[in-house]
């Protein structure tokens, strides 16, 4: 009964920490895009991007015993095979989803790329779920979990057709395909950042694979292109560099997601993140809008629904948290 009691308790802290990381990375989106709009590469922009996080949680680590406990944990379970080499690549989809920030936010706006990031990752939440890729273990689908999730992709889709409406605000296919994609794979980048975090019982160490993993893969990437002379440029102006900081909120987010993800499991941590990343999307399409982008109403309506999404879904999660 107890560890029901703590459940309750903790599960409405996860959801308003989770609002708030997914509503602040929309300004991470903008720093990105812009990187890219002025001229940076999307995978040097996504390394640079994974590699500054790394260095910054890495400093963290190095001034709390506590974290660098959880590094001899996460190390030792490694060696043993109690934590597969697998596990370790949630970083890959984190760069994959910053690079693809870069890549398609300057063509369809935050908003619309916000949209196709959350149905990606809450279409594939369910299968997460089912699977039990999570720490928490496999999670059944039930009614109430299924209704939740085809509310969000509901909230998504009103954002996407006004987006998409009219032939001068045309998103090609190939924006549609690899953000979705991108969103999809944030699914399962949660879900194994949770694995780590459980077993290191360190969520900023989980957070610290998944940058210097990510890190790791784009800068292979790039170190490829310039082999075959097509140089990649993380900042394409000395007035560019500090749109960098925005990489805080990523930061945040992972930290979060990888503590968050054990309580709300992958679904509900998707169904969370759709309202956050549309209040987030909202916040910027008025406030700090990308050049050729504009405000769409829908978003407010979206947002409503999506509410709705989140509380049937954590109805259903308490109802099986008690039982």
């Amino acid at each position: 009964m107890t560890g029901v009691t703590t459940r309750s308790r903790v599960l409405p802290v996860a959801i308003l920490t989770t609002f708030a990381a997914f509503m602040f990375v929309s300004l991470q989106i903008r720093g990105v895009g812009e990187l890219v709009a002025r001229g940076a590469s999307p995978i040097a922009v996504a390394g640079s991007t994974q590699l500054l996080q790394g260095l910054v949680t890495l400093g963290v680590i190095g001034l709390v015993p506590a974290l660098r406990a959880g590094v001899r944990r996460a190390v030792t379970g490694v060696r043993s095979g109690d934590i597969p080499l697998w596990t370790l690549a949630g970083g890959f989809a984190g760069a994959l989803q910053i690079a693809v920030m870069g890549l398609v936010s300057p063509i369809i706006g935050v908003a619309a790329l916000t949209v196709l990031l959350v149905s990606g990752q809450t279409a594939n939440g369910l299968l997460v779920d089912r699977s039990g890729l999570t720490p928490g273990g496999r999670r059944s689908v039930t009614g109430t979990r299924v209704a939740g999730a085809l509310l969000a992709i509901a909230a998504v889709a009103l954002v996407w057709l006004d987006s998409g409406s009219g032939s001068d605000r045309a998103v090609p296919w190939w924006a549609v395909a690899i953000a979705f994609v991108a969103g999809a794979g944030a699914a399962v980048q949660a879900a194994l950042n949770g694995r780590v975090a459980a077993y290191s019982k360190q969520p900023v160490v989980a957070a610290e694979v998944n940058f210097l993993g990510g890190a790791a893969v784009m800068w292979l990437l790039v170190g490829l292109a310039a082999l075959i002379g097509a140089a990649q440029n993380p900042v394409p102006d000395a007035g560019s560099a500090w749109l960098y900081f925005s990489t805080i909120f990523g930061l945040l987010l992972i930290v979060n997601s990888a503590w968050a993800v054990k309580h709300l499991g992958v679904l509900l941590l998707s169904l969370v993140g759709v309202v956050g990343q549309i209040a987030g999307a909202i916040m910027v399409d008025l406030l700090l809008p990308l050049p050729g982008s504009s405000f769409a109403w829908t978003l407010v309506l979206s947002l409503a629904v999506s509410v709705l999404a989140v509380a049937i879904a954590a109805v259903g999660r308490a109802r099986q948290a008690r039982s």
